[in-house]
């Protein structure tokens, strides 16, 4: 099955192969928005609502992209 033309650009903006010389760089800004997705949670009290909220949707969103990688 083939991605329409617009989404199948936008799909092959998004894979990078390691033999590509700026291959470091898409390392070094994956873990930059891991420090910046761990970082977010600096912003609230630990005993807050908001900080409990985040917990759960971050917990989600870490068991939805888990399931996803073992399915596809």
């Amino acid at each position: 099955m083939e991605l329409p033309l617009v989404i199948d650009k936008m799909a092959k903006l998004h894979k990078s192969k390691s033999e590509e010389s700026l291959s470091p760089l898409n390392v070094f800004f994956g873990v930059c928005l891991l420090f910046f997705v761990v970082s977010s949670f600096w912003m609230f009290n630990v005993k807050s609502k908001a900080f409990k909220r985040g917990l759960i949707y971050t917990g989600a969103g870490l068991i939805l992209a888990i399931l996803l990688l073992l399915i596809g």
